[in-house]
């Protein structure tokens, strides 16, 4: 398995929620995580997406972002206008999953997955802990099927 991961923070290169996605998503010594630390820019953002969709080494992609603002939301907003099939389930699970640990706040935290030039792409914002109890209570125990889902 091979995942662009492009993580998007205030002050690269310091990256502890690129860090934790990155070893969440390494199961074994086969899976590679190719790590991008970015400033929030959607232009690039664009542009890298593209550029990961394209390319046929990659089985998925995953854009990771704790900015301040709305900035969060805009990057969402863009990785949702590349998904050409949404998981429509995927946005109430992770309020439902969150919902224990953070209460009210899992209302605020935002993510989207789907599938795209037949590749998984997915984006999660939001504080360390609720994306950590995403990837541990959805991701990672459901990603082997994802990707086969979105491979189809």
């Amino acid at each position: 398995m091979k995942i662009a991961l492009l993580s998007f923070v205030s002050e690269p290169p310091h990256d502890p929620l690129g860090e934790l996605v990155q070893q969440r998503l390494t199961r074994s010594d086969e899976d590679q995580i190719v790590r991008e630390v970015l400033r929030p820019d959607l232009g690039r953002l664009k542009g890298l997406l593209l550029a990961a969709l394209t390319d046929p080494r990659f089985d998925g992609i995953l854009v990771v972002a704790d900015l301040p603002g709305m900035g969060n939301e805009a990057l969402i907003s863009h990785v949702e206008a590349s998904l050409q099939q949404h998981l429509p389930a995927w946005q109430p699970l992770v309020a439902q999953l969150l919902w224990p640990h953070i209460g009210s706040n899992a209302l605020w935290s935002h993510g989207c997955l789907g599938r795209s030039h037949r590749r998984l792409l997915g984006a999660l914002t939001g504080d360390q802990k609720a994306v950590e109890s995403v990837l541990e209570g959805l991701l990672v125990p459901q990603l082997d099927r994802l990707l086969d889902w979105s491979a189809r």
